[in-house]
Parts: C-alpha cells; sequence; structure tokens
C-alpha cells in the first residue's frame, strides 16, 4: 500500500491491498488442482463450469496474467490486459507471490487501458464467440462501462464468463456491498478511476483473514478491525493524497463488491437486471435503469 504524506501511525506496520489480493488468488487457485497452472499439460483439466466452452471457438481472456484459464495450447484464445508482458514482468519483479512466476506471464495481445474503448484496441479481432476474466470486474470504477465495452467485442450470442470473488470469503468480509445505485451513480459520472467512497470503504475495511476457515466456515470476521493503525484516519489520508495528486491509491483497489447469489432464480435475475443496464441506451446513450417492478421481480423488494 502505497504511503500517505501524513501517515497516521508512523510505527504501525500497513497491510498491503496487492498482497492481500495475491494471497487469495493463490489460494483459490489451489483449490482446483489440477488445473490450468498444473505441472504438466497431460494433468490440465478445464474447470467444470467452463468445459462446455468449445476449444474451437474464439475467446478473449481478459487478465491472466500467469495463470491463463485458457491456455493457447488448448484453445483458439487472445490475451488482453492493462500492460504488456515486459510492463507486466517489471511490475511484479519484486512481488514476493510472483517473483518465481515472472516468466510464466502470457504473452499479452493487446493493451487495454488509459480510459480506450475494448473494440478499438482488439480491432480486427473482434468479435470473439466468448469473453473470460477472472478477478477483474470488481476493480472496474464503472462496472456498467466496463460490460458494454466487453460486449461489443461479442458475437451476436456471444458468451461472457466471470469469476468473482465473495466478500464474505476474502479480505474484504467487512466492506459494504455494492448497490445498483451505485453502479449508475459510477457509470453516469463516467468514473474511469476509484472515487473517494470506494477509496474509503478500501482502506478503511481491509483485514487480514484465514481464507481457508471462511470457506469453511470455522471464522467469523464480522466486526473485526485492523489494530496496527486507526483504519479511518488512515482511510482519510489516502483519500486526501488522492485528491492532490489524482492518483487513485492502489492498483489493486475492489471497487464492487459481491455477496454471490445461493439460487438460480436470483442469478438469473441478476443477470437480467444487469443485461438491461449495459445494453440498452436512452436517446442521450445513457444506461437505462431498471424499472420498480424488474427490481421488485428481481428481488429488490
Amino acid at each position: 500500500m502505497p504511503e500517505p504524506t501524513s501517515e497516521p501511525n508512523a510505527e504501525a506496520g500497513t497491510i498491503e491491498a496487492g498482497s492481500l489480493e495475491a494471497g487469495q488468488l493463490a489460494f483459490e487457485a489451489g483449490m482446483h488442482e489440477p488445473g490450468a497452472s498444473a505441472a504438466t499439460p497431460d494433468e490440465w483439466v478445464q474447470e467444470d463450469w467452463l468445459a462446455d466452452i468449445d476449444p474451437t471457438t474464439r475467446g478473449l481472456e481478459i487478465g491472466p496474467l500467469h495463470t491463463p484459464r485458457f491456455p493457447r495450447s488448448r484453445y483458439e484464445v487472445h490475451y488482453v490486459d492493462h500492460a504488456s508482458t515486459e510492463d507486466l514482468r517489471a511490475k511484479y519483479a519484486s512481488d514476493a507471490f510472483m517473483a518465481d512466476h515472472l516468466d510464466e506471464i502470457v504473452e499479452v495481445d493487446f493493451v487495454w487501458s488509459g480510459g480506450a474503448r475494448l473494440l478499438d484496441v482488439v480491432g480486427d479481432a473482434a468479435p470473439f464467440d466468448w469473453v473470460f476474466a477472472s478477478h477483474v470486474i470488481e476493480h472496474a470504477p464503472d462496472m456498467i462501462g466496463w460490460l458494454r465495452d466487453v460486449g461489443s467485442v461479442l458475437a451476436d450470442g456471444g458468451r461472457l464468463c466471470l469469476a468473482i470473488p465473495d466478500k464474505r470469503l476474502c479480505f474484504d468480509v467487512n466492506r459494504d456491498l455494492t448497490t445498483m445505485a451505485d453502479l449508475v451513480d459510477a457509470h453516469l459520472r463516467g468514473l474511469s478511476a476509484p472515487g473517494f467512497r470506494q477509496i474509503y470503504d478500501f482502506h478503511s475495511r481491509i483485514i487480514e483473514v484465514d481464507a481457508a476457515a471462511l470457506w469453511a466456515g470455522t471464522a467469523d470476521y464480522r466486526g473485526t478491525w485492523r489494530t496496527d493503525l486507526d483504519p479511518d484516519e488512515w482511510a482519510y489520508e489516502l483519500c486526501l493524497k488522492s485528491q492532490q495528486t489524482g492518483e487513485p491509491r492502489a492498483a489493486y483497489l475492489r471497487v464492487v463488491e459481491f455477496q454471490l447469489p445461493r439460487q438460480c432464480h436470483h442469478q438469473r435475475a441478476y443477470r437480467h437486471r444487469m443485461a438491461n443496464l449495459s445494453n440498452g441506451t436512452s436517446a442521450a446513450g445513457a444506461a437505462r435503469p431498471p424499472t420498480a417492478g424488474a427490481a421488485r421481480r428481481a428481488g429488490g423488494g
């Protein structure tokens, strides 16, 4: 975590947001062995929920880093990330979780950053039959805009597959859930970087957790806060620093918080609501908010 100009507690240690994210991803990767990161190609087995994707169709994987779910040896796939392969290796050279995996970072085909439209980035490579992103969408300041961008490169009838963290099972356990109002607000304001609310919520609420215990249901971190520093003071200082410098204050900052639905009905309803927002436009080109009736049918009250 970057240091603010005036640190709340000079003696306090800090929780590195990037290390928490990398640790969580490493833990979750170990849950699907064997998988795309298996030791030898012969051991590789696709995860069940992705197994029906036809390897002969054309796909795009967003942010695979060193563990693509769709390896080129088995799929007709392109890779897109926020930086080139060379820049990613330089970025993660000092990362404790990545130091031994730098050579495994995939060859990135397209760099998507700086507010560029994904369709412009991939050019004639589009359209794709499917797009996959693991632990990406929660970092999008404007999730509706992100979904629209992805939709622009999908073929008619194309498929978007997302691996999304559940806040109850990671270091975000005490953070607020993202509401539909939050998503609409971020979209209509055209956020390209986290806002102060997201920065404050992230830095004041994240805690170190035992991920295995959370998944096993043997740990309860509700109401647990950091003790190495005053989290509210720390978060406020980082907001001030962001205001002064324009820096979003954490590449790993999770902007959107999910609690994944347990019932298929709710999953379908949520997908329907998001499809309306990401595909529907008004005369001015803005996303149409769901009607009150649609919200009630989706379980919104």
